[in-house]
């Protein structure tokens, strides 16, 4: 290790391109407006990890960068759901409306808001003990099922919905970004498992 990486740390572009070769991703350079990104193939979906400065809610935050994970996804049915940690108010307010839910695991429901439009699909989940372990690990949470994305919530064709999970700061820890990755990859294996996924588009 040089005296720079010992002083400072490895750069966003050092961590970023290891995770995507270890992962047999591709690694693109960001350039003025456009943010550096990973994409990584699994089970014919694209997931990309990217940066930028808005809130759930769309707003910008001058504050700090959220590293972001996000995919399209061919759904069966139009499940929303939003998993925040508990005093989020300002994540919460990007679907309100949604009625509050609970997954029957104690440690689970204290610690994290789960809101979404349908309770058996959500309980069904949330059923798989990995994917609760996965997300308690990870700090400062957004985790969303939506039917849009991008900064003007541009509506996603109908039969499309979107995995959309962002954490604050600009992580260049690579555990962290594996812990992520795999947040998302046991995310797609459960809604297979619970008949959301539509393998046959």
């Amino acid at each position: 290790m040089n005296l720079k990486d010992e002083i400072f740390g490895p750069t966003q572009d050092e961590v970023w391109e290891l995770f995507a070769n270890e992962l047999n991703g591709k690694y693109f350079y960001g350039a003025y407006a456009d943010p550096a990104k990973v994409v990584i193939d699994y089970k014919n979906l694209s997931i990309t990890l990217d940066s930028n400065f808005l809130s759930a809610a769309n707003a910008v935050s001058l504050l700090t960068p959220k590293t972001r994970f996000h995919f399209t996804f061919p759904s069966k049915q139009n499940l929303q759901l939003l998993v925040v940690h508990q005093g989020d108010f300002n994540s919460i307010a990007a679907i309100l409306g949604s009625q509050d839910l609970t997954t029957g695991f104690e440690d689970f429901d204290d610690a994290f808001m789960i809101k979404g439009n349908d309770q058996d699909k959500i309980t069904r989940f949330f059923s798989n003990q990995k994917l609760r372990e996965l997300l308690l690990k990870v700090r400062y949470l957004h985790f969303e099922i939506r039917n849009h994305e991008g900064i003007m919530e541009t509506p996603l064709p109908d039969g499309i919905n979107e995995i959309f999970i962002y954490v604050e700061g600009i992580i260049t820890n690579l555990e962290e970004l594996k812990l992520l990755y795999e947040l998302c990859t046991e995310a797609i294996n459960q809604l297979v498992e619970i008949d959301i996924f539509d393998d046959s588009l």
